[in-house]
């Protein structure tokens, strides 16, 4: 009997798939299949990629996006009227602007769409 040798994958490769773990759009099943990877291999790459940082790159795409859409463009008086424009920005961005990443949806309701099915099954 012959065995196996083990594949190895790229860095990218690691993280596309640790990216599509965590959206959370398929089920692992359907993801192992699809990436032709053992279904615990993809929860070790999800692991890994939280914990290194791929949560960091949604983050800096938010912070990005405030700096350069509220932040910048505006000259704040005081510290107490830049908390409050950027809470102002931040209420939009979450609550009434689609993002095209979310199927046009805005994340508050992508996040408790999402989470409501969980919440009734507890």
């Amino acid at each position: 009997m012959t065995e196996r040798s083990r594949p190895t994958h790229a860095p990218a490769f690691k993280a596309k798939v640790a990216l599509a773990a965590i959206k959370g759009e398929t089920t692992l099943a359907e993801l192992a299949q699809q990436f032709d990877v053992h279904p615990n291999q993809i929860t070790a790459w999800k692991g890994q990629a939280v914990v290194h940082g791929a949560t960091n790159v949604f983050v800096e795409r938010l912070w990005r996006s405030v700096k350069y859409e509220e932040v910048y463009l505006r000259a704040y008086g005081t510290v107490v009227e830049a908390q409050a424009q950027i809470g102002r920005y931040l209420d939009i961005f979450n609550m009434k602007r689609p993002h095209s990443s979310l199927d046009a949806q805005t994340p508050e309701h992508a996040y408790f769409t999402r989470l409501s099915p969980q919440v009734a099954a507890a």
